[in-house]
């Protein structure tokens, strides 16, 4: 016999009934390495008029 958590999602004001505990968690892991993503890529938007360092060159 086998029994499943359920878990509910709050969601910009909406739930979202009904989901299981594991395929919840890995659906806000993606989420939230979305968002991450596109934070990442609005910050180097921003800041692409800075110059970059110049490169590492070795001393040998």
């Amino acid at each position: 016999m086998s029994q499943t958590q359920m878990v509910t999602l709050y969601i910009r004001g909406v739930y979202l009934p009904g989901f299981q505990l594991i395929p919840s968690l890995m659906m806000l892991g993606f989420a939230a390495a979305f968002v991450a993503k596109r934070r990442n890529e609005d910050f180097t938007e921003a800041t692409s008029d800075v110059p970059s360092p110049p490169a590492f060159e070795p001393l040998f």
